[in-house]
């Protein structure tokens, strides 16, 4: 998987940023990440596609397989490959 260059992680004053380097469609404006997001992030080139990420986070945080929490995880995950701020 591989995350957009249209952005960079970056950590500010403690808060988890998405800070945009291209004039893009997405935002010209910094995205705020809570923890489980910036994990997210930050493993994304680590995993070849999108279910073996939800299984990282899901290890990381140990969640059950069928939990609301999964759910939720795969449900951001869908949404950061819909808005293209990550490609499988």
């Amino acid at each position: 998987m591989k995350r957009s260059e249209a952005f960079v992680f970056r950590n500010i004053y403690d808060k988890h940023v998405l800070m945009p380097v291209l004039k893009n469609d997405l935002s010209d404006m910094p995205i705020v990440l809570n923890e489980v997001a910036a994990a997210i992030w930050c493993r994304v080139e680590e995993c070849s596609n999108k279910e073996m990420l939800i299984e990282e986070i899901c290890n990381l945080y140990n969640l059950k397989k069928e939990s609301p929490e999964k759910e939720a995880i795969e449900s951001f995950v869908k949404r950061l490959i819909d808005f293209k701020l990550i490609m499988e």
